[in-house]
């Protein structure tokens, strides 16, 4: 069978198929739209906190000439990377804890961890908390790129078999 024909013989394999894998490529089976919904929101949050104003009287610098807090270039840059930087060193690490202890428990866990490191940014006193937590944040979001792949290749075998 070629892959029009699976699609019309399983529509809803394809289309479950296709929902896995699409947004970023970020994710894992059942807890898949969990994952996509909690690991996009906070990718794209901390670049959203840079801008607002409670934000930047707290955390910022004073502009003497402004007398408006900011946040420096720097930190930005900092903050804004921090999730995808601890991603791109989770990718290499995820093929190794796969095969250790499987692409199913390995979601599990880091659907755990990024809950606990979400905790650690919703606590964060300072820029560097908030930056080491986008770095470990950063980790399951590379375990759920990595394993998307192998579940929706999963979900269409089931589904065909």
């Amino acid at each position: 069978m070629g892959v029009m024909e699976d699609s019309r013989a399983f529509p809803s394999a394809s289309w479950g198929a296709l929902i896995l894998s699409s947004h970023y490529s970020r994710s894992d089976i059942s807890d898949q739209i969990l994952a996509q919904v909690m690991e996009t929101y906070c990718f794209f949050l901390m670049e959203n906190f840079i801008a607002l104003p409670a934000f930047t009287n707290e955390y910022g610098v004073l502009d003497e000439e402004t007398g408006k807090h900011f946040i420096t270039t720097p930190w930005q840059s900092a903050l804004g990377m921090g999730g995808p930087v601890g991603a791109f060193i989770s990718v290499f690490l995820a093929g190794h804890l796969t095969s250790k202890i499987g692409y199913h428990w390995e979601t599990i866990w880091a659907l755990i961890r990024i809950n606990a490191f979400i905790f650690v940014l919703y606590f964060a006193n300072s820029l560097g908390v908030m930056l080491a937590s986008q770095l470990l944040e950063g980790i399951p979001w590379g375990i759920f790129i990595a394993n998307i792949y192998r579940t929706s290749w999963r979900v269409i075998i089931l589904s065909t078999s």
